[in-house]
C-alpha cells in the first residue's frame, strides 16, 4: 500500500512539473538606429539636436519588456547620408550618450574634423571605438530605463548644408521567456 501511495505521489508530481511552463533565458540581437537631420542655412556653422533611443522600439523586446534581465551594447557606429553642400566643407562633432534619468551621466565620442563629402561617400559606417567600460556603462543606462538620450553637437566650416548623421547601436538583450 505504501508503494502504491508513493508511486501515485511521484506520478502526480511528475505530471504537475510537466504541465508547468519552462522558463529559459533567450537572447535578442537588435539594431537601434537614430537619424539626426542637419539643415544649416548660409552663415550658420553649428548644430545641436537630441533624440531618445529606446530598446522598446523593437517589437520582440516590447513583448518581453517585463522580463528583460540585461543588455549588452556590442558596437556603435555612425554614417553621414544625403549630404548636399559645399564640396570642401568640414565637420567636427560630438555624439553624447546620456542616461535618460541623469543627463550629467554620459559617455561621449568625438568625430574628428573631416570633409563631410568624404564621410558621405564612404559606404560603410564608421565604428565608434568605445572601450569595454564605456560599452558596459551604456548597457547599464539601457537597463535602468530601456532608453538613453543621444545628442549630436558640431561645427561645420561652410554652409548651407543638408545631411543626415545616422547613429547605429548593436544591442543584445537577455530576457526570461516561457516556453
Amino acid at each position: 500500500m505504501k508503494t502504491l501511495a508513493s508511486a501515485l505521489a511521484i506520478l502526480f508530481l511528475l505530471l504537475g512539473l510537466s504541465s508547468c511552463d519552462k522558463v529559459n533565458e533567450k537572447s535578442f540581437s537588435v539594431q537601434l538606429v537614430k537619424d539626426f537631420t542637419i539643415d544649416l542655412a548660409e552663415g550658420e556653422t553649428s548644430f545641436s539636436s537630441e533624440e531618445v533611443i529606446s530598446t522598446l522600439s523593437n517589437a520582440d523586446l516590447e513583448e518581453v519588456k517585463e522580463n528583460i534581465k540585461g543588455y549588452s551594447v556590442k558596437s556603435l557606429s555612425y554614417k553621414v547620408w544625403e549630404y548636399a553642400g559645399p564640396e570642401m566643407a568640414t565637420m567636427e562633432a560630438d555624439i553624447k550618450f546620456e542616461r535618460s534619468t541623469d543627463p550629467t551621466d554620459l559617455v561621449e565620442y568625438n568625430i574628428p574634423n573631416a570633409l563631410i563629402a568624404d564621410l558621405n561617400a564612404t559606404e560603410e559606417r564608421t565604428p565608434i571605438d568605445f572601450n569595454q567600460n564605456q560599452l558596459d556603462k551604456l548597457s547599464q543606462y539601457l537597463l535602468a530605463g530601456d532608453e538613453l538620450n543621444i545628442k549630436s553637437l558640431g561645427l561645420v566650416s561652410e554652409a548651407p548644408i543638408h545631411m543626415v548623421l545616422q547613429v547605429v547601436m548593436e544591442v543584445e538583450a537577455t530576457a526570461e521567456v516561457s516556453e
